[in-house]
Parts: C-alpha cells; structure tokens; sequence
C-alpha cells in the first residue's frame, strides 16, 4: 500500500500534466480510486481507456504493469513496460527510466531463469525449446527462460544431436553440462547409398566423423538395386566409429539362406559316392564268394539312403 501511495500522486500528475482532454484526468483520478480499494481488473480496463485517448505517459505505463502484476500476469506487464520504453523511452527522465528498468527485473526474477550451457566439443550450438530465437554458439548463456522442465536441444551443422532436460528455477542460472559427444563415419560399397541413423537421412555415403549422442544407434543404408544394410552400433562418449556397410544386390544370394545348402548337398554327394566305392567292392567279393560281401552291401546301402536324403535336403532348402 506504501507504494500504491506514492504511485497514485504520479498517476494523476502524469495524466494531468499532459495535454489531454479533462475526461482523460478524470479517469486516471477514477484508476487511483479502484487501485486503493485492489479492484484491479478495473482500474486496468479505466487505464487501457486513457491509452486509448492517446495518452502515453509514464505513470499509466507503469501502472497498468501494476495492476497486470497484481492480477498475476506478469508477462504482460513485462511486456507492457518494454513495450513503453521502447515507444517512448527517449522521453522518459532517468529517474523514471531507471525505475522502469528496475521494475522489469524484479517482475523477470519471479518468472524466468536463465540456462547456462557448457559443451565438452567444439563446434556446437544450443538454443532452448520453446524459444523462437537462433541458436547461439556453445557455451552459450540464454536468459528469460520461463520456469519450469525444459529442454535444451544441442545442435551440429545444424542437425539436432541430443537434448538435455534441465528444471529452470525463477531469478537463478540454471547450467546444463553437455559431456563429450561420439564420433561416427559411414561407409558403403555402392556409389550414392543413402545413410540414415536412427531414422533420421543423413545423406549419401561417405559420411566422415559425425557428432552423435553416446548410446545405441541403428545405421540403415539405401542404394536402388540393393538390399538394404542394417547395423545396430553402441558408441561411447569420446569414442570414434567408421563403419563401412556392404549392399548385396537385390535377388542375390546374400539375402538367402547361405552356405547350409550347398554343405547339405556336399555331404549327400560324398556319401553316395561313397556307396557306390561299397557297392563295387560288395558285387567283387560276391564274385569270390567272401563272408564279408554282406557287410559291404549293408554299407552301400546305408550310404546311398543317408548320402541321398542329404542331398534332397539341401537341394530342397536351396530352392524353397
């Protein structure tokens, strides 16, 4: 109330000493009424009125940023002060200017904080979320953040790397410190192979040394013809990666089932063999009427089942 006491002489005597219409000093006698008894909405509405008679002074500026701040909108009385001595502040006597200033701060304080951000690399910009400005340059210090979980998004050439949470807290710096990044670099055997990490393009290959968080990364690489090339890669902070990628050709073997049917076919064609050799030496002892010629059946007709179903195997898997 002590300060409301010393505004409302102010009010007055702004409005009054303008060259203003009479029903423009009225109103400001009427705003110094409903500001004593804290009907501030009201007094607001009586001092936009006088604003609009094109009233620009001082006292009504300041104000109106008082009943913004009583009635809790402090943005807007921030922004309206700024706003006035953006306008005006030419005009506006020192004293005044300085307690205009003064007032700003304090009304700042209870809303905002600032982040102070730290980069372990060079070569980094940050800006926070929600802000509309251009990134700065790490280490960067970004005032009139708005209270409250934020994010502050990292940035290399312009491509976001990471974000860092920090809680912002009113009138205090808040720091955020961003550790050492990793390094990755691709390579593909085809010319033109798109890169991407983490579902993000990168561009075509070769891609050298590349900022990226530490952590798990999925790199995917695209050529037209090709079968795409996965691979999942774990990086951590410091740490430098060239990863060359092979495309195989779309159609090609080496998206197939491999070698396992080639083996199957191999080791049924040994054992064929292998009962035909038995089945040779089974049809000479028979002739010599030996014992053991039934022995020798016995095997070659082991081989030829054995060597046979493998072979079926694997040519069955080679087709399907």
């Amino acid at each position: 109330m002590k300060l409301l006491r010393a505004l409302i002489p102010l009010l007055i005597a702004g409005v009054a000493t303008a060259q203003v219409p009479p029903a423009a000093v009225q109103k400001g006698k009427q705003a110094f009424e409903l500001m004593k008894q804290a009907r501030y909405e009201e007094a607001l509405g009586v001092l936009d009125e006088i604003d609009a008679m094109g009233v620009r002074s001082f006292a009504v500026a300041f104000n109106r940023a008082r009943c913004l701040e009583q009635l809790g909108r402090i943005e807007e009385a921030i922004a309206a002060l700024k706003s006035y001595l953006r306008d005006e502040g030419a005009k506006v006597p020192p004293d005044q200017l300085k307690e205009a200033h003064e007032k700003i701060a304090a009304l700042s304080a209870r809303i905002y904080g600032s982040v102070d951000v730290q980069c372990a690399d060079a070569g980094l910009a940050v800006r926070v979320e929600g802000r509309d400005e251009a990134p700065a340059p790490c280490p960067a210090r970004v005032a009139d953040v708005r209270v409250g979980r934020r994010e502050v998004v990292v940035l290399h050439d312009g491509r976001e790397v990471l974000r860092r949470p920090v809680d912002v807290g009113p009138g205090v710096v808040n720091p955020v410190r961003v550790e050492a990044l990793a390094r990755l670099g691709v390579t593909a055997d085809v010319a033109g192979a798109q890169v991407a990490v983490d579902g993000t393009p990168w561009g075509p290959a070769p891609i050298l040394d590349r900022l990226v968080a530490p952590g798990a990364h999925r790199v995917v690489v695209q050529a037209e013809g090709h079968d795409e090339a996965v691979r999942e890669v774990a990086l951590e902070p410091g740490a430098t990666l060239s990863l060359p990628m092979t495309l195989a050709r779309a159609g090609d073997d080496a998206g197939g089932p491999g070698n396992g049917p080639w083996l199957l076919m191999g080791a049924g064609g040994a054992l064929l063999l292998t009962g035909v050799v038995l089945n040779l030496v089974q049809v000479d002892l028979a002739h010599d009427g030996d014992a053991a010629e039934a022995s020798y059946k016995t095997g070659a007709i082991a081989a030829y089942g054995v060597g046979g179903a493998l072979a079926a195997a694997g040519l069955v898997w080679f087709v399907w």
